[in-house]
């Protein structure tokens, strides 16, 4: 059979309509395995930092790394869970904002006890716990500076856009 030009449609083609539903269940099944996978990388990750905290800690160590470590991957699934029970509209609890704020800080926490120990503190916290802590804080405050940085920088092309449509348009705000 083949096509002709009347709009018939061979039988490898399938009856009018499948394409459209095989492409819609296709981006459903993309959609799903991406929020699957949005679930479960930061889960696994908060997860390991229980673990790291909890089994590979020192509690010699004088700068408590491997307390940081512990509840932070705590208060990051705590966080995941908060957010998995409101709605999809709902506004962010207090909660919610707090634990967000508490992740955001504790980076900075981690950093500043991790880069401010002397080599006598980094033997009794041990190999693994110290440089490991310094990769994993100073890797989350650089994110958290990019982020930073990539929001001022779409605020500044939304100014910039702004001011160019009201110069278009013939409005100004003259002072």
């Amino acid at each position: 059979a083949t096509d002709s030009l009347d709009g018939a449609l061979t039988p490898a083609a399938g009856p009018p309509g499948c394409r459209e539903r095989l492409a819609r269940c296709c981006r459903s099944s993309v959609t799903t395995g991406g929020l699957v996978i949005a679930l479960l990388v930061p889960s696994i990750f908060f997860a390991l930092l229980v673990y790291l905290g909890a089994e590979r800690g020192d509690d010699r160590c004088p700068k408590d790394l491997n307390g940081l470590i512990t509840w932070f991957g705590i208060l990051g699934v705590a966080a995941i869970v908060v957010d998995l029970s409101k709605g999809r509209s709902e506004a962010p609890s207090v909660v919610d904002l707090t634990l967000r704020g508490i992740l955001f800080c504790i980076p900075w926490v981690g950093t500043f006890w991790t880069v401010h120990l002397t080599h006598s503190e980094r033997s009794l916290c041990g190999h693994f716990l110290s440089t490991w802590s310094s990769f994993l804080w100073i890797g989350l405050v650089l994110v958290e500076l990019f982020t930073v940085c990539v929001l001022l920088w779409e605020l500044s092309v939304l100014s910039e856009n702004e001011r160019s449509l009201q110069h278009t348009l013939g409005v100004s705000e003259d002072p």
